[in-house]
């Protein structure tokens, strides 16, 4: 997770290896929580696989609960799997959003400032290649995604200890409504720098 992951190589896309892995992927995604919420990103790293995919959804935005990181329940997804994915331009223009992670402990959230539209290029499972401007909340999924390709993760953008929230499961619906820089629970300092510990990334030896 803290590593840089592999790049997929030419010879690899379409393999079966290569298909599983994407097969995986997706039933992690499209796998809904307790509360019925779907994932709306995913990277190979963060299920224990060394290579650059990632799973992004890209959904019509305005049918996409963007406070809580998930899909509405019973919308059609629109999910690419991207490999060897490049952000080759961000936006000057940044915005601040809440994020969590697949990778965290459940509860932690946190406030992060990413470019508000970027143009990326990926290569698709067919092989073809991707290239497309994104923007709003689907440039911050991409993003973060992306991030994991390089062993980082969202905590290691964060360096004000307010920015970063405890929210238990049950105050979930309440931490959707509420303005992100007056939530009152946070975590300990010692909690805060293990969390950023753990999003620190290391050089691929």
């Amino acid at each position: 997770m803290r590593l840089p992951a592999q790049e997929v190589k030419r010879q690899e896309i379409g393999s079966e290896e290569i298909n599983n892995i994407a097969r995986v992927m997706l039933d992690i995604v499209t796998c809904p929580s307790k509360d019925g919420r779907t994932m709306v990103g995913l990277h190979a790293s963060q299920i224990g696989i060394d290579k650059d995919i990632m799973v992004v959804d890209f959904t019509d935005q305005s049918l996409i609960r963007t406070k809580l990181f998930g899909r509405k329940i019973g919308v059609e997804s629109d999910l690419k799997v991207l490999m060897n994915p490049k952000i080759i331009y961000k936006s000057s223009e940044k915005v601040a959003g809440a994020e969590s992670c697949f990778s965290e402990r459940s509860e932690v959230f946190g406030i992060v400032e990413r470019p508000e539209s970027i143009f990326m290029k990926a290569v698709l499972q067919n092989g073809k290649s991707f290239k497309q401007p994104v923007k709003g909340f689907t440039s911050r999924i991409a993003q973060h995604e992306s991030d994991h390709g390089k062993g980082r993760r969202f905590a290691d953008y964060i360096d004000d200890p307010n920015d970063l929230h405890r929210v238990p499961e049950f105050l979930l619906s309440v931490y959707s409504c509420v303005p992100k820089k007056v939530w009152p629970i946070h975590f300990s300092k010692k909690e805060f720098a293990v969390i950023k510990e753990r999003a620190t990334p290391l050089p691929r030896p």
